[in-house]
């Protein structure tokens, strides 16, 4: 399963976009847009806003605990 950060980085590839741009859409900075695109933890929030920016949908088809 590809990360979500592949994700955001191929589309706003495709869509010509730099990750400057990207995160003045998404209303965060482009340190966070690097963390995202690098599978780094970012909060909920800053995800849908950068899905949002890039006309991208989250889909959640499985949540697990993590086992201590």
């Amino acid at each position: 399963m590809e990360e979500i950060g592949f994700y955001v980085m191929r589309e706003r590839k495709r869509k010509k976009m730099t990750q400057e741009e990207l995160a003045s859409l998404a209303k965060c900075n482009i340190i966070t847009i690097n963390r995202l695109e690098n599978n780094k933890n970012v909060s909920y929030k800053i995800i849908k806003n950068v899905m949002d920016a890039l006309g991208l949908e989250i889909n959640i088809t499985k949540i697990e605990q993590p086992q201590n």
